[in-house]
């Protein structure tokens, strides 16, 4: 006999303990979860998925912001929800920017090694700046929640398309340890034992800056 498929509660609450920056948001908004832990998932094995989920994370938060404010939208779209956001006076220059970022053509750059990556990266840091203001502007809670920076998979073997083992480094990892890396691999006899010691790993970026706005207050 086949097994029951899991409740999609118990999903959702393994999804918010396997990602290390968007966990926090379960409670508010699942969709926002699952939008912001699938770019952080699909990252750096598919960019352009990372850039189109972050996008749906930003029009859903705005979309729910819209339903909790009670603020009546000109266009029932992303765009027309911002732009009566803006209006009513929900969001600041800082918060409005990252929301518009995540709109920004300039994340479908493919035409340079690792823009889409970079790009990628950037949708995903403002997926957690306006989760935290989102997370404040609902709680009051003004703890630093500190940005972890998804881990880049690198793989090593003497077969490059059989690859015996896999690593994964921060963005922030330090040149010298990625340099000695790429050295060991681009001659494909990187081994386990010439994998970063846990001493080197990178300390997590700094947290998104405090956000100003209040909600539902207008200004």
């Amino acid at each position: 006999m086949s097994q029951a498929p899991r409740p999609i509660d118990v999903r959702v609450q393994e999804l918010a303990a396997r990602s290390a920056n968007f966990g926090f948001l379960m409670p508010h908004q699942p969709l926002l979860l699952l939008y912001g832990a699938g770019a952080e998932a699909s990252l750096f094995d598919d960019p352009d998925k990372a850039v189109r989920k972050a996008r749906k994370f930003g029009e859903t938060l705005a979309t729910d912001l819209i339903r909790r404010s009670g603020t009546k939208a000109r266009r029932n779209d992303h765009a027309g929800h911002l732009h009566a956001l803006v209006r009513g006076g929900f969001l600041d220059q800082t918060i409005r920017e990252a929301f518009e970022d995540l709109r920004s053509p300039g994340l479908d750059a493919s035409f340079a090694p690792f823009t889409v990556e970079l790009a990628a990266l950037r949708a995903v840091r403002r997926c957690f700046q306006l989760g935290v203001w989102f997370h404040r502007l609902l709680t009051g809670d003004r703890d630093q929640i500190p940005f972890i920076p998804p881990q880049i998979p690198s793989y090593g073997g003497t077969d490059p398309n059989h690859p015996a083992w896999a690593i994964h480094l921060s963005p922030a990892t330090p040149p010298d340890v990625l340099g000695a890396l790429a050295f060991e691999l681009a001659a494909n006899a990187a081994t386990p034992e010439t994998r970063p010691s846990s001493t080197q790993a990178a300390r997590p970026a700094a947290p998104a800056p405090a956000p100003t706005s209040q909600f539902p207050r207008r200004r």
